[in-house]
């Protein structure tokens, strides 16, 4: 199906035929996609008519072949218990993207940073709003001698360069000074 131009004669027509016709005899008669057909209604807020029932949707009452049928293990299902081949075990470590993790649960969600894993271990959990940073960049080094947590705020200033810093800086201004305004 390729793309074309609608003729004014096939617009009133396709309008007219819409509310009545099911859309697999629309797509043969307009030869366009069902995606388009149902556009072009939409655009042109034409409905189906209440009392139309198109033959591809299911009807009230319709009973499913496979109603009642459990379902068979294929022989490519995962048997209960099935450990896959490439989990690794709790306490395992990698390095995803620059950043070390360790393995502290199960699943695939059970995945955290080392620098998190050593600051909770000596400080506790991680307060809200701060992060974890390693001070001598080595994404390696996790001694607790090494970390330290930073607020968010600290840390992005820190990462921003300086034009950046006073073009914030000036903005985060001009803002504190229209809600002022507006007090």
């Amino acid at each position: 199906m390729s793309r074309k131009q609608w003729t004014v004669k096939e617009r009133a027509a396709f309008l007219a035929d819409w509310p009545y016709l099911p859309m697999r005899e629309l797509v043969k008669k307009y030869d366009r996609p069902p995606s388009t057909l149902k556009a072009y209604a939409d655009l042109y807020k034409v409905k189906k008519h209440p009392d139309f029932k198109d033959v591809d949707y299911f009807i009230p009452g319709h009973v499913p072949w496979n109603k009642g049928k459990k379902l068979e293990r294929q022989h490519f299902h995962f048997k209960p218990g099935h450990t896959p081949k490439n989990s690794r075990p709790i306490g395992s470590e990698r390095m995803v993207e620059g950043v070390l993790q360790r393995k502290t649960g199960k699943g695939y969600r059970g995945w955290q940073p080392v620098k998190v894993v050593v600051w909770e271990a000596h400080n506790g959990p991680v307060p809200a709003h701060h992060v974890i940073c390693i001070l001598n960049g080595d994404p390696m080094d996790c001694r607790i001698e090494n970390l330290a947590c930073v607020s968010r705020k600290d840390m992005l200033n820190k990462c921003r360069p300086k034009d950046q810093r006073k073009a914030a800086k000036k903005a985060w201004e001009t803002r504190r000074a229209r809600e002022e305004a507006r007090a």
